[in-house]
Parts: C-alpha cells; sequence; structure tokens
C-alpha cells in the first residue's frame, strides 16, 4: 500500500517530503520524543532555577513539536536549533502539512490549543463583565 505524500518547498528553495505515518515513523517519533525528554531531564538536572521562559519554550518544543515534524519528513530536513529559529510561516507551512497527513499524532496538541481558546475566550468574558460592572 503506498503512503500518501506531499512535497513542502522553504522560500530559500529547500524541499522536504512529510509523508503519511508508516509503523516505522510512529517508532521513529517515539524515540525522538524519547530522547528529547532524556535530553531536557539533563538540562533540567544541570540548570535547574537558571532555567528562563526561553528555555521552556524550546523544551515544549524539542518535546512535543519537533518530534512529530522529523519523523515523517525525507530529504532536507532542518535540525532541531534550524526549525526552532526558522521563520513561523515557513515552520507552520510545514506543521500543516505534517499534521493533514499525520492527524493522530496531534491529537494532544490539538486538544491544548483547543483549551488555550476557550480559557482566552473566557478571559475576555470577563474582562466584559468587569468593565459593565465598573461603568455601571
Amino acid at each position: 500500500m503506498k503512503l500518501e505524500s506531499e512535497v513542502v518547498e522553504f522560500r530559500d528553495g529547500t524541499k522536504l517530503t512529510v509523508t503519511e505515518a508508516s509503523w516505522e515513523a510512529d517508532m521513529r517519533v517515539a524515540r525522538m520524543e524519547d530522547d528529547a525528554e532524556k535530553r531536557v531531564k539533563e538540562l533540567i538536572a544541570t540548570r535547574g532555577p537558571e532555567l528562563t521562559e526561553n528555555d521552556f519554550g524550546w523544551i515544549a518544543f524539542v518535546q512535543s513539536i519537533y518530534p512529530k515534524l522529523a519523523a515523517c519528513s525525507t530529504g532536507a530536513v532542518p535540525s532541531e536549533d534550524e526549525t526552532y529559529h526558522m521563520a513561523t510561516v515557513e515552520r507552520e507551512k510545514w506543521a500543516q502539512v505534517a499534521h493533514r497527513l499525520n492527524p493522530t499524532w496531534f491529537k494532544g496538541l490539538d486538544a491544548l490549543i483547543a483549551e488555550r481558546k476557550l480559557s482566552e475566550a473566557d478571559l475576555k468574558k470577563k474582562e466584559m463583565m468587569l468593565t459593565e460592572s465598573t461603568t455601571d
């Protein structure tokens, strides 16, 4: 059975191919996530209280996002660091294709995003209620 795939071309002309997950890709993403978790634990053990907000952003990225992008991609796959510092529009182009071809890999992230949107909507409602009550 042929797996669905799609080529992503970045503005610098480099290309990679994103492929629908197979057992092999499922195992690759699991290994990458395990490796990232080990590196994060090591970072926390060595730097602990010195970690910055940027460090926590990097941690979330290497544990939750990069493995899902890289594990289903072949060709000129950017490194973790290159992807982390990539223009958002370029990273999103790649992520949208990876998400479309491998939606089960992103269910947890989708739930977090939906929860965040609900929280933001609740916050806006509360702010509106406060504004209305102070103007009465």
